[in-house]
């Protein structure tokens, strides 16, 4: 596999960035598992088991993300993992904590990114 591949290149005023995408989206990935771990698994607020099936979602939709997007439902990561999910469970009990450590991915991903443009 060419290594090029995985680089975004930004050329601005005669400067040359590259970004590594694995390196990023891990940043990324890190961050929101050390929030699943403080926040919720630390506090008893998700078992070890849970916890565990969220850190291999998350793994999951970083990997989709260096592939160029998260091109599924959160449920449907979940529900990978998670055997006899029902929507109506996921939704009371897991939506709002998925897409926040999501989210804390993405912000992640996107302060990287722009603090090496700058």
């Amino acid at each position: 596999m060419n290594s090029n591949n995985n680089k975004i290149s930004e050329s601005t005023n005669d400067t040359s960035s590259a970004f590594d995408i694995d390196e990023v989206v891990n940043l990324g990935l890190s961050c929101a598992l050390e929030k699943l771990r403080d926040s919720y698994t630390s506090k008893g607020k998700l078992s070890e088991c849970e916890s565990k099936n969220f850190r291999l979602a998350l793994t999951d939709m970083a990997e989709d993300l260096k592939d160029g997007g998260i091109n599924r439902g959160l449920y449907d990561y979940l529900n990978q993992h998670i055997t006899g999910l029902e929507k109506t469970s996921y939704q009371n009990k897991y939506h709002n904590i998925l897409e926040y450590l999501l989210k804390v991915m993405k912000n992640t991903i996107c302060e990287k990114l722009t603090n090496e443009r700058f």
